[in-house]
């Protein structure tokens, strides 16, 4: 009996829809869509340590800062602070316990002209 081969089978090389934009260059990619106009954009604060235990959290220096539209925490989500899909243990914001840590973020002046517009809070 012949070995038959079933079209899909898991490692079977496929080719991607848009392999062939990706190759010759005509592929869209998120940075070359045009920014709309008042765009706002977002940016994480991080801590400072790896793991460490909220006891306050001072924003009004970021709430302050120009072009600052508003500053966020967990008090400010309608419903759950949490994404986890299956089990409820993935927080959107730190509320007791920061388990992440800032990487080294640039100051606004530390960026190019260009990319001055991005708000890093402190």
């Amino acid at each position: 009996m012949a070995h038959e081969r079933i079209a899909g089978f898991a490692g079977a090389p496929l080719p991607h829809d848009s392999a062939h934009l990706h190759v010759s260059g005509r592929a869209p990619y998120t940075d070359d869509i045009p920014e709309v106009r008042g765009t706002l954009h977002a940016a994480i604060g991080m801590s400072e340590r790896a793991h460490a235990r909220l006891v306050n959290v001072d924003l009004s220096k970021v709430r302050t800062a120009p072009g600052v539209v508003a500053a966020i925490t967990a008090r400010d989500i309608p419903g759950k602070n949490d994404y986890g899909p299956v089990i409820a243990d993935d927080p959107i914001f730190a509320t007791s316990l920061a388990d992440s840590m800032k990487t080294n973020m640039p100051k606004p002046d530390e960026l190019p002209p260009q990319m001055q517009q991005y708000i890093f809070a402190p």
